[in-house]
């Protein structure tokens, strides 16, 4: 199943909004996209990816997708999370409660 949260694009064009080339447009063929592909363990996110020499462990999907643009900088990427069942049973119970899952249990 594949997760629409891909489409909250990483560090995008930059605080003015212009592409490197100073012109005001992105060219988005330059861009790396990867995916990755998110369980939830009952304790936190697990994010893998190719890419990762070891997965990356964060307490929300934005933790997951902070961690990944971390570890393929200082390229310019856009990570697309792909959740698995159980990672997207906990991230809709986190918003219908409004608080997160993991604390307390």
């Amino acid at each position: 199943m594949r997760s629409n949260l891909g489409c909250l694009r990483g560090s995008g064009a930059g605080a003015a909004g212009l592409a490197p080339d100073g012109r005001g447009q992105k060219d988005w063929a330059m861009v790396e996209r990867i995916a990755v592909y998110v369980t939830f363990d009952g304790h936190g996110y697990v994010g893998r990816a190719p890419e990762f020499p070891q997965p990356v462990v964060a307490l929300s999907l934005s933790g997951i997708r902070r961690r990944a643009e971390e570890l393929l900088s200082p390229d310019e990427v856009i990570v697309t999370l792909s959740l698995d069942k159980a990672a997207r049973r906990e991230h809709d119970q986190r918003r219908r409660s409004g608080q997160p899952g993991v604390w307390p249990r």
